[in-house]
This record gives structure tokens, C-alpha cells and sequence, in this order.
């Protein structure tokens, strides 16, 4: 079962949370998107689109394989723990490559 299958008193609530995540992860892809095309020059635009590609992408594939384990076997707490460590370290490498990305090549 997942977290939010956890959290849920219902099957009702369960759906809502479930559609409130999906709209606002779809507004978050367009805002990173858009964000990204407007304010970054042209000569870092795919590497900056690849980075924030890889920075969502492997969480959408790992988070439904990895949460329902973790959750089993620590509890709800280890999930929000893996997911504020994660944050962190997204935030990091970005700002990492920041370097890189003011000045390619």
C-alpha cells in the first residue's frame, strides 16, 4: 500500500489527494518548463532541459517502486525522510551545475 493509501481515511479522500497530486505536478512540469525556456540563454537551454529532465524523471521511476518497500519496512516517517533527503539533494547538484551552466564548454 502506498503513503498516501496509508494516510487516506477512504477510498473518496484517497481519490481527491490523488487528483490534487496529479494537478499540481502537472502545473509544476509546465512551470519548470516554462521557467526554464524563458530565463536561461540559448546555448544551455538543452543542457538545463536534460538536467531538470533527469532530476524529475528518476524519481517518477523509482518513487512507486522504492515508497511502498520503504514505507513497509520503516514506516510513513522514512518516506517523508527519503523525500526531504532527496529535495536536498536535487537542490545541491543544481546548484552545482550552475557553474556549468553559466559557462559551457
Amino acid at each position: 500500500m502506498t503513503l498516501l493509501g496509508r494516510l487516506t481515511p477512504s477510498l473518496e479522500w484517497f481519490v481527491i489527494f490523488y487528483l490534487l497530486a496529479a494537478f499540481a505536478g502537472s502545473i509544476i512540469a509546465v512551470l519548470l518548463s516554462t521557467m526554464t525556456t524563458k530565463y536561461l540563454p540559448a546555448d544551455v537551454l538543452g543542457r538545463a532541459e536534460g538536467i531538470l529532465d533527469v532530476m524529475t524523471g528518476i524519481p517518477r521511476i523509482v518513487g512507486p517502486l522504492a515508497i511502498p518497500l520503504l514505507a513497509d519496512a520503516y514506516g510513513p516517517e522514512a518516506v517523508l525522510i527519503a523525500m526531504a533527503a532527496s529535495v536536498v539533494v536535487s537542490i545541491l547538484f543544481l546548484c552545482s551545475q550552475r557553474r556549468t551552466l553559466a559557462s559551457p564548454g
